[in-house]
């Protein structure tokens, strides 16, 4: 079996004109400890979970592909201590994709977003199986962050987007 590691350095600098909706008194959430990426077999239970601080009064939305997950027996929502989970309660392959949690108000948003594939045991991936995904973070202007991806086999191609 072989393992590829692949190591990715990026800066990030913030718009200096772009304007800020602040009231007096008033936050943005802000996710502390993001979403992680992962493998999960089929007909597991999943749950996600994010930290979220900051702002006394702001919503939370989940997303699957972009799309708005309700709450329902199938996906259910919950609250504890300032953690937000998505709890998925048997995951198939057809719900295999990027999840977001999206905390907001009307002073800003914060999101956080991972991708989750779903293995069903005797069939083989139809894609290149990703072993360690890279991790969401939060930096400051002008701080460094980095992201790391490993794969179970070397792909044909790996693209690294931002924003889309």
């Amino acid at each position: 079996m072989l393992w590829f590691y692949f190591n990715f350095l990026f800066s990030v600098a913030l718009d200096k004109n772009a304007t800020k909706r602040q009231t007096s008194g008033s936050k943005p959430p802000k996710i502390v400890s993001h979403l992680e990426s992962r493998l999960v077999k089929d007909g597991e239970m999943v749950t996600l979970a994010c930290r979220i601080i900051g702002a006394e009064h702001f919503d939370v939305i989940w997303l699957h592909n972009n799309k708005e997950i309700k709450p329902s027996k199938d996906f259910q929502y919950t609250n504890e201590a300032n953690i937000y989970k998505l709890q998925i309660v048997e995951i198939f392959p057809e719900d295999a994709g990027t999840y977001t949690c999206e905390a907001f108000n009307d002073v800003g948003e914060s999101f956080s977003t991972c991708t989750i594939n779903v293995l069903v045991p005797g069939e083989e991936p139809k894609q290149p199986v990703i072993t360690k995904f890279p991790s969401s973070v939060t930096i400051q202007e002008g701080e460094r962050c980095q992201f790391i991806c490993e794969t179970q086999e070397e792909p044909l191609k790996l693209t690294w987007l931002k924003d889309g």
